[in-house]
C-alpha cells in the first residue's frame, strides 16, 4: 500500500465507478472526496460520496489530487475525448493496481490504468493511459494495449498482440500471438480471434468471426 493519502475524484458515477469506488477504499490508502458524472444531481450522495456536479465542474474544483477514470465500455468514446482534455490540462490520472495482480518489472503502465484482482501483465507489456485490465485477465509478452481499451475478466492476450484504443474485449475472450485489431473493436464473450481485425464493428464467434455490426 502506498504511504501517502492521495484524494481522488472519480469521473462517472455508475457501476464500473462504484467497482472503482470499492477497491480504492479497500485497498489503498487514498481516500474519495467525490465525484462527477453529468447524468446525477448536484449534492446527492453515492457511495457516501457527494455527487460534485458534472465534468465541467472539475475546472472549480481544488480539493483533490488526481481523478479517476469511471467511464464505461459503453462510452469508450468519450473517455478518450475527455482523457485528452485532462492531459491538455496537465490534471493527473490517478493510476491502481491491485495489490493481487502480477506486473512484470519490464513493462510499462501509463497513468490513469485500472488493474483488477489477480491480472497477469508479462514482460515489455505496454498499457497506455486509460486502459482497464479486469480480474483474472492475461497480457502476454511483448503486447501493446492502447488508450481507454477495457479487458474484461478472464480476457486471454497472448505475445506480440497490438490491439487499437477504444476496443472492448468482451469476458473470456482469447487472442493469439501477433494478432492486431483496430481502434474501436468489440469483441462478444468468449471470442477467439485467430487473425487480423482491420476494421472497427463489433464481431462474435471464432476462429471463423462473424461482424454483427459496424
Amino acid at each position: 500500500m502506498k504511504s501517502n493519502k492521495n484524494k481522488i475524484i472519480i469521473l462517472g458515477a455508475g457501476d464500473l465507478g462504484l467497482q472503482m469506488a470499492h477497491f480504492i477504499t479497500h485497498y489503498s490508502n487514498d481516500e474519495i472526496v467525490g465525484w462527477l458524472d453529468d447524468s446525477k444531481e448536484k449534492g446527492a450522495m453515492f457511495y457516501d460520496k457527494p455527487i460534485l456536479g458534472g465534468f465541467a465542474e472539475l475546472a472549480n474544483l481544488n480539493n483533490y489530487d488526481a481523478v479517476c477514470l469511471g467511464i464505461g465500455y459503453k462510452h469508450l468514446t468519450f473517455k478518450n475525448k475527455l482523457l485528452k482534455e485532462l492531459e491538455s490540462k496537465k490534471i493527473k490520472l490517478y493510476t491502481f493496481i491491485h495489490p493481487t495482480a502480477y506486473i512484470d518489472c519490464s513493462s510499462k503502465i501509463e497513468d490513469g490504468v485500472f488493474i483488477y484482482p489477480k491480472a497477469n501483465i508479462d514482460q515489455r507489456v505496454i498499457l497506455r493511459a486509460g486502459t482497464i485490465i479486469n480480474n483474472s485477465a492475461v497480457v502476454s509478452h511483448d503486447s501493446l494495449i492502447d488508450r481507454c481499451t477495457f479487458i474484461a475478466p478472464g480476457v486471454n492476450i497472448a505475445g506480440n498482440v497490438l490491439i487499437g484504443e477504444s476496443c472492448f474485449l468482451g469476458i473470456g475472450s482469447t487472442i493469439i500471438e501477433n494478432i492486431k485489431i483496430a481502434k474501436g473493436v468489440n469483441l462478444g464473450a468468449k471470442t477467439l480471434i485467430c487473425r487480423d481485425i482491420l476494421e472497427q464493428g463489433t464481431y462474435v464467434g471464432g476462429p471463423k468471426l462473424k461482424k454483427i455490426s459496424k
